[in-house]
């Protein structure tokens, strides 16, 4: 589907465009929310059929079904990541496509956070706006650099300064 989309994006057909992403989202809701289904309700069977051979005991089955079972939000999130890109990548807009991620990483954690039953406040949802946001503005603000050389150093440097914000906010709390 991403040529279609591609071409749709070049041609400047709106038409097109939104036809081939709505059919996208549609294939993929046929294929992804049944298999989710099926593996909310029966995550033992499925795991038993497609693993039990072998060394593969009932309680390693249990184990994985109860991973796979928390594991389909993930798995929707990612399917619908999948397809939501392909438009901003046809388009050339990359720099909306980062914010999208981070706020849907956050939002992904969020359904985490409640999954395992933790508390969860206003802040914790304004955190993954924010962030979300911040990233759109500071990329639409900030151009990239073109040397090779700055960009290695950000490469390096990018991780070790957000580990050290993470331990100040973690700390903090």
């Amino acid at each position: 589907l991403l040529p279609a989309i591609s071409r749709a994006a070049a041609a400047q057909d709106g038409d097109d465009f939104r036809a081939s992403f709505s059919s996208a989202a549609r294939l993929a809701g046929a294929l992804l929310l049944p298999a989710a289904a099926f593996i909310l309700v029966l995550p033992e069977a499925t795991v038993a059929t497609l693993y039990r051979h072998g060394a593969y005991s009932m309680d390693d089955v249990r184990q994985t079904a109860s991973a796979m079972r928390m594991l389909v939000p993930f798995m929707i999130a990612l399917a619908a990541i999948q397809i939501v890109k392909k438009p901003f990548f046809a388009l050339d807009r990359r720099n909306e496509l980062i914010a999208v991620a981070i706020i849907g990483v956050g939002l992904t954690l969020l359904v985490l956070v409640v999954a395992l039953r933790q508390p969860i406040g206003p802040a914790t949802v304004a955190n993954v706006v924010i962030i979300g946001s911040a990233v759109n503005v500071l990329m639409a603000v900030v151009e990239p650099p073109s040397s090779v050389v700055v960009r290695v150093v950000l490469l390096v440097v990018a991780p070790i300064l957000v580990a050290f914000g993470s331990m100040l906010y973690l700390g903090a709390g």
